[in-house]
């Protein structure tokens, strides 16, 4: 065993330097109020549909699940954890298993992105987009992967489909921030300047280019903040709100105060 070790050890740091573009992202609830999603990375595709593959994302994500953190983790911190061979059975630590996979594979095999995310007053949901096939049912994986907190709901059934609906629209969408004042001051001026100058390159008066920035910074907010975005998941008349007043709509028919979209995750393989 411990020579297994080491030769998996060898050869991870022989392969560390390939590319690794390929993989698959997986995701595992801990509960109505907890979600982990994890990005595992690998050379090609072949090793994505490898059964070997798939047990060790298992356990990556199911590993980062047990854990106490809350958060996006770095791949040193998901290396250090205790691996989950099976629910409640761990053996040996994240990296060591990566190593294993790794000598059995003969590629790089990496945990590129991981997160977790616990909502103490509210639910989290989860969506893989088109799932892939595996042998283990009860992770699924797929090449992308999202996770939505949402803060202020009871923890019911409703309010994780809800949670989930909106996870597909941030799969569809792509948002960057939850809201406007999630933006950095740094990057607003410099999309503003960006916006100023292309204005003026285009022979527009100073009088009128401070308008057209305005216009266009509006633009910016709908397709950067969820908030801004047009609700994709719509199955109502008429015509789609935008997300921020879906909520608005949802926590009236919930008979609560408020819905707010406390954090997200999204993880595209490769991105």
């Amino acid at each position: 065993m411990e020579w297994m070790r080491k030769q998996g050890t060898l050869v991870s740091g022989k392969l560390s330097s390939r590319s690794a573009s390929e993989g698959l992202v997986a995701i595992v609830s801990s509960g109505p109020s907890s979600s982990s999603v994890v990005e595992l990375s690998s050379e090609t595709d072949f090793a994505c549909k490898n059964e070997v593959f798939h047990q060790l994302l298992r356990g990556v994500v199911c590993s980062v699940a047990a854990s106490s953190e809350n958060g996006e983790l770095t791949s040193e911190s998901v290396g250090a954890l205790p691996f989950e061979q099976e629910p409640g059975k761990q053996s040996g630590s994240v990296k060591e298993a990566v190593e294993a996979a790794v000598l059995s594979i003969r590629e790089n095999i990496s945990v590129r992105k991981a997160a977790k995310l616990s909502v103490d007053d509210g639910v989290v949901g989860g969506y893989i987009h088109n799932v892939a096939k595996s042998d283990v049912k009860d992770v699924k994986m797929g090449q992308l992967g999202v996770i939505v907190g949402l803060a202020g709901v009871p923890t019911t059934e409703d309010s994780v489909a809800l949670a989930r609906k909106i996870a597909m629209h941030v799969a569809a969408a792509a948002p960057h921030y939850i809201n406007r004042s999630n933006i950095s001051e740094d990057v607003l001026s410099a999309q503003r300047e960006l916006l100023s100058q292309e204005a003026r390159d285009s022979g527009k008066p100073e009088n009128v280019i401070e308008r057209m920035v305005e216009g266009r910074m509006s633009k910016f907010y709908q397709e950067k903040c969820l908030e801004d975005q047009t609700y994709l998941i719509y199955d109502g008349e008429g015509k789609a709100p935008t997300v921020a007043n879906m909520l608005k709509e949802e926590a009236e028919s919930l008979g609560v105060d408020s819905i707010s979209v406390s954090e997200f995750y999204s993880f595209k393989v490769g991105l």
